[in-house]
């Protein structure tokens, strides 16, 4: 539902601006919690001079009362933050602090005095020249003039965040002013260029994802390559260490061949000496003999060091080359086992969310038959009004909308008798769909069973009892949930031909004798923030003197993109629908309506949101 998606947008706009100053502002470390001890010694500080320690000591203090939802104590101390902050020049933190206190006064309601803080911050980002801060506060000031109605305000402030953050190709604050400018031209009934911006910021918002996507790959690409590469370097490694092997068994090979050539060659000398010797017998025969014999074992006690010192080099080559080659085999080893490991654990992590899903799976399946249990069917509703019918599509499994209807006991709008029996209908729509609604529904089913059977038959008082007790269940008042539901609620008294009508915000759309008429709803929601002391609703009275069909609708059906150029269907084109096939049976304009979203959304678009569409005669 993309209009609960850009609220949801626009209201965390704020927060990351409030998380960066909380880690400007308290970067101290206070022992204990007790915020009136911070409150002491920001005081003794400020009066002490020491302005920079009172600033921390009233942030810490500010924070704490901000987390805790005490708004108007976290406001006082940031304003006494912004005083100590002024005495020391310190105008960055006051610009922030601003920020802060126009985000605590928006939580509040107080929408004027918001404002006045996000100027003040927006001012003091112009006079430093911080592009990116004056983006931003654009952005919380088109915020606020939405929520007061100033639409066209709330456009120029968003054009011109539009331009900064172009200037600053900040591709984030781009796509939040693209959101909040489609947010703003649907709220003046310019579809086209709400229809634009939504495409710009959809197109900008899937542009960011993928580059996420992308980088991510890119790191688990540049992971695997660097294992690939090490695990064949590993390979060569080991190549090459054989190569080695069979260099130094060739070397060792010619070294053996060169030694029987020498010893070869000195068998010859020896015979040429022997051969001289007996030549010369004449002189020193005896000293002759010896001197070659000596002559002999120097030769060959060179050509045996010669020998050694090749065989030990070769010996110490193959120790080395094995050595190397065994740790080669270790590394490649321990890789495998590593990868065999990675894979495991991959495979275990697969099956693992394998199952989930499964799990996941069997379970919502259970929530939609718990669901469809809860709601009754058409069949039900007919028993009671014939001619009634109730088109229901949920985008998921289960839904966020749903309908209820009860038969109540009634009493008479002018006295307190009993005029019998009668019946309430109300149509829903859940903050969120899919499981998050389906659990939304299931308490807003069960809290209107309640309250209609402790005697509450009024439709405006039901409302409101409604109201009161969601705030009550999510503990509103006491957090920052905002979850709530649009709905439209009649209660049908047949004796006295009347139906009471009362919506938060959600329409009610009749067609009688007298033509077709439209109620708009209250523009408040049921549940969420409740600035005013009580929240009370209108409760419309509508006399059946002739016969009249009633149709209630969430914005699933008019808020679906479809059709030749990719428009919403819209509310109006739904109240044509409904007025062109009026004089139609009610189980046909069923089939009209199913047939007509089909062909709209065509095979282009995805279904957005539930679809819910109730109608009957009376």
């Amino acid at each position: 539902m993309f209009k609960k998606a850009l609220v949801i947008f626009v209201l965390l706009l704020g927060l990351p601006s409030c998380i960066g100053i909380m880690v400007i502002l308290s970067n101290g470390n206070f022992q204990g919690s007790d915020p009136e001890v911070w409150n002491q010694h920001a005081t003794e500080s400020y009066n002490q001079g020491n302005y920079a320690e009172a600033a921390r000591f009233y942030n810490k203090r500010a924070f704490y009362f901000w987390e805790n939802n005490k708004l108007d104590e976290a406001a006082d101390s940031f304003i006494s933050s912004v005083k100590a902050n002024e005495k020391i020049g310190n105008q960055n933190a006051v610009m922030h602090i601003y920020n802060n206190l126009g985000q605590i006064y928006f939580d509040k309601g107080l929408y004027e005095r918001s404002e006045d803080y996000f100027l003040q911050n927006l001012a003091i980002s112009r006079e430093q020249d911080r592009r990116h801060n004056i983006a931003s506060g654009l952005i919380n000031i088109a915020n606020v003039r939405n929520e007061l109605g100033d639409y066209d305000a709330a456009i120029d402030a968003l054009q011109e965040a539009e331009a900064i953050a172009r200037e600053v190709n900040d591709m984030t604050l781009l796509r939040n002013s693209y959101a909040m400018l489609a947010q703003a031209h649907e709220r003046i009934g310019e579809d086209s260029k709400s229809k634009g911006y939504f495409d710009l910021y959809y197109a900008l918002e899937r542009k960011l994802q993928e580059e996420q996507m992308q980088r991510s790959q890119k790191e688990a690409k540049q992971r695997i390559s660097h294992a690939e590469t090490k695990a064949k370097r590993a390979e060569t490694e080991k190549e090459l260490t054989r190569e080695e092997l069979g260099e130094s068994e060739k070397t060792l090979q010619i070294t053996r061949q060169t030694l029987d050539e020498v010893e070869e060659v000195s068998r010859e000398r020896q015979l040429q000496i022997n051969l001289l010797n007996k030549e010369k017998q004449l002189q020193d025969e005896q000293l002759k003999r010896q001197q070659a014999v000596r002559n002999g074992l120097i030769i060959f006690g060179i050509l045996l060091a010669i020998v050694a010192a090749l065989i030990l080099h070769n010996y110490l080559q193959k120790k080395k080359a094995n050595r190397l080659l065994s740790k080669s085999n270790q590394e490649i080893s321990e890789q495998n086992d590593e990868i065999a490991k990675k894979n495991k654990e991959l495979q275990k992590t697969y099956f693992q969310i394998k199952k989930q899903n499964k799990n996941i799976s069997a379970s919502i399946a259970y929530a939609q038959r718990i669901q469809q249990a809860m709601l009754s069917n058409d069949q039900n509703l007919k028993k009671h009004l014939p001619e009634s019918f109730i088109y229901y599509k949920p985008r998921d499994i289960v839904s966020g909308d749903f309908y209820w209807f009860s038969e109540v006991e009634l009493t008479d709008l002018n006295s307190s008798k009993k005029t019998g029996k009668g019946l309430v209908i109300a149509c829903v729509d859940c903050t969120g769909h899919g499981v998050p609604g389906a659990f939304m529904s299931m308490i807003g089913i069960n809290l209107l069973e309640n309250i209609t059977s402790k005697g509450v038959e009024t439709a405006g008082k039901i409302l409101e009892e409604l109201h009161t007790s969601i705030r009550k269940s999510l503990r509103q008042h006491k957090n920052d949930n905002r979850d709530g539901m649009e709905l439209s609620v009649c209660v049908i008294r047949e004796e006295q031909k009347v139906l009471e009508y009362a919506g938060a915000k959600s329409p009610l759309f009749y067609i009688n004798n007298d033509g077709s008429h439209f109620i708009k709803g209250d523009p408040a929601p049921i549940g969420g923030i409740q600035p005013e002391p009580k929240r009370e609703f209108t409760n419309h009275r509508i006399n059946v003197i002739s016969p009249t069909t009633f149709y209630l609708f969430t914005d699933g059906y008019a808020d679906q993109f479809g059709g030749p150029n990719g428009y919403k269907f819209s509310t109006r084109k739904l109240r044509n629908l409904l007025m062109e096939n009026s004089i139609d049976r009610l189980d046909q304009q069923k089939d009209v309506l199913d047939k007509n979203f089909i062909s709209w959304k065509n095979k282009k678009h995805k279904q957005l949101d539930d679809v819910l569409v109730m109608g009957f005669t009376i």
